[in-house]
């Protein structure tokens, strides 16, 4: 646990991780996704790594509009846009490079891959800090998704607590304060584990699920 916690991503392909944890640790890991027991790591990999849609789930005229450019190359537009945007020193135009990394990922990648994960991680947080709270629930959405599946094996990871946290706040403030509530009720039990009762972090959480519980249940705590 210390090692996944503190020094390894998890959200990566299984085999990358072994390979780092051998080369630097020296140390196998034995969880339920690299020995594939309770939970499948391989059927997460394949997902992770996926990069082309099906193609019956391309639109046909939208991909005669691309001039002939391959997959390849509208992937490596996406990431310059992303490197792009990180530079950038006005945050509009910013976000506007972020989403078109997100348009090209959304059409060319599997809604559960890595590359797909990343660019919505970075719009959901680019809007966050603009005060966008509709695509931040968008791309916060499609983020969860991917953690659930990355970190089904460790539900109760820090990634997926903060996530769900952000991602209630703005399901309260232009969405359904309902799926607000009920993230914050994975959010909370999963922070107390990890971080205490007495961490702010945790106290944040659970005065957000009070607020969000007054609301749709019209309770107190």
């Amino acid at each position: 646990d210390e090692l996944c916690h503190s020094y390894t991503n998890l959200c990566v392909p299984t085999h990358t991780r072994q390979q780092w944890l051998r080369s630097r640790y020296g140390f196998e890991c034995t969880c339920t996704r690299c020995k594939g027991a309770a939970y499948q790591g391989a059927d997460v990999d394949a997902l992770m790594e996926q990069v082309v849609v099906e193609e019956a789930m391309v639109d046909a005229e939208a991909a005669e509009n691309d001039g002939g450019d391959g997959v390849d190359t509208k992937l490596a537009l996406s990431e310059s846009a992303l490197m792009r945007a990180e530079q950038c020193g006005d945050p509009r135009e910013a976000q506007r490079l972020i989403q078109q990394a997100v348009a090209i990922r959304r059409r060319h990648c599997h809604p559960l891959s890595l590359l797909r994960y990343h660019a919505e991680s970075a719009l959901c947080s680019h809007a966050l800090m603009l005060g966008d709270e509709a695509t931040a629930r968008e791309c916060g959405s499609h983020a969860i998704s991917f953690l659930e599946m990355a970190l089904a094996h460790v539900p109760w990871h820090p990634s997926l607590s903060v996530d769900r946290m952000h991602h209630a706040c703005s399901e309260a403030a232009v969405g359904s304060k309902a799926e607000g509530l009920r993230q914050m009720e994975l959010c909370v039990p999963a922070l107390l584990l990890t971080h205490g009762e007495d961490h702010a972090l945790t106290q944040r959480a659970i005065a957000v699920r009070r607020a969000l519980r007054r609301h749709v249940r019209g309770v107190g705590v």
